[in-house]
C-alpha cells in the first residue's frame, strides 16, 4: 500500500500511534514533499 500522509504528519508519528510501521516514500525515489508512505504486508502460510 502506498499512502499519502497529511502535511506535517511524519511516518514515525504513525508508528507511535498505531504500532504499524512503514517506509517513507523517498526511499523509493518519491519526492519527500509528497509525504508518501509505503506499507508492505504478508501472510504466513500454514502447511
Amino acid at each position: 500500500m502506498y499512502a499519502k500522509l497529511e502535511p506535517g504528519y511524519d511516518f514515525l508519528d504513525l508508528f507511535i500511534e498505531t504500532g504499524i510501521v512503514g517506509v517513507p516514500g523517498d526511499v523509493f525515489e518519491d519526492d519527500p514533499k509528497e509525504n508518501m508512505m509505503r506499507f508492505s504486508m504478508g501472510m504466513e502460510s500454514f502447511i
